[in-house]
């Protein structure tokens, strides 16, 4: 064998081989020493006992202390890569969720390019007034629209006969609504400066007619700056 290793065989070898060394010389030495001053040979083998059991106590000793150290040291430095590798691996799995999240982010772009686009668009509806006291009835338009606008605009709707303007109302916690209303035969027009239109929030306008029937609007637009919706009912 070579040069000693930290091997557990090196190890094994090492802590056999002293105290057996240790025995054999110390009974040569005893045997030779009792044999010529005449003494009991098994006194010889006593003595020569006890100073091997010690020698491979302490062998026995010095190895588990190193066994100790060499734990102690293990931890240490695992624990010392340990709180190394922390950092790294926080930052690691940021870049994972930052990718992770731009990725998810680049998909919600692609399908919102590809989902049909929503065009500004209003819709009215007729409604009849019942039980208003009136030599005319009376007729409700609700109008709706998908998108915000914002005042100035007008609107002006167009009925089935000769109406006179009524009420416009709007949902309650709304705006307040300052306007400005006036009939042309059939054509109302309605000009507002305070409240918005909100998508999807409903408004009325109530309108009286000049037949025996209830008028009802067949076309409307609304006008702000930089559009024109029309709609039908």
């Amino acid at each position: 064998m070579g040069a000693l290793s930290s091997s557990t065989l090196s190890v094994v070898i090492f802590s056999v081989s002293i105290p057996s060394l240790t025995f054999a010389v110390l009974l040569v030495y005893n045997l030779a020493q009792y044999k010529k001053e005449g003494r009991n040979v098994k006194e010889a083998l006593t003595r020569t006992i006890i100073p091997t059991l010690v020698t491979a106590l302490i062998t026995i000793a010095f190895w588990m202390g190193l066994f100790c150290w060499s734990v102690a040291a293990t931890i240490y430095r695992e624990h010392n890569a340990l709180v190394a590798a922390v950092p790294t691996a926080k930052q690691q799995q940021k870049d994972v969720d930052d990718r992770a999240l731009q990725d998810l982010q680049t998909k919600v772009d692609e399908l919102e390019k590809h989902l049909p686009q929503e065009h500004p668009q209003c819709w009215v509806r007729n409604y009849a007034v019942p039980a208003v006291s009136s030599p005319s009835p009376w007729g409700l338009a609700t109008i709706l629209c998908n998108t915000t606008i914002k005042p100035p605009y007008s609107v002006e709707l167009h009925y089935d006969q000769s109406v006179t303007v009524g009420p416009f109302t709007f949902p309650v916690g709304s705006e307040f609504a300052k306007s400005e209303e006036y009939n042309e035969g059939t054509k109302i027009v309605a000009l507002f400066d305070l409240h918005t239109i909100i998508p999807n929030e409903p408004f009325s306008i109530m309108a009286t007619g000049s037949k025996d029937k209830f008028p009802l609007v067949q076309a409307g637009v609304i006008r702000a700056k930089g559009i024109a919706l029309e709609f039908h009912p």
